[in-house]
């Protein structure tokens, strides 16, 4: 990557992260026990994006817009 050693990415990546560290699986973890529990039971269908807000977040969003239906009714008419 950019002939970075991996020292560097890893610097790198953790000063674009908002929280100012590398994921842990445990953060992973705590999502799908969410998700898998009754608090998450009406939702259907959502990317969910355990980045700690690191700037290549945008890949989630653009892939959630590209994925949106189009042929929603209109529920206010």
């Amino acid at each position: 990557m950019r002939n970075m050693t991996a020292a560097a990415v890893r610097a790198e990546y953790v000063a674009l992260t908002p929280l100012g560290r590398i994921e842990e699986p445990e953060d992973v973890a705590d999502v799908v026990v969410f998700l898998a529990s009754d608090l998450a039971r009406f939702m259907t269908g959502e990317a969910v994006c355990v980045t700690g807000g690191a700037w290549w977040i945008e890949d989630c969003i653009v892939s959630r817009q590209s994925s949106a239906p189009t042929d929603r009714p209109n529920i206010n008419s």
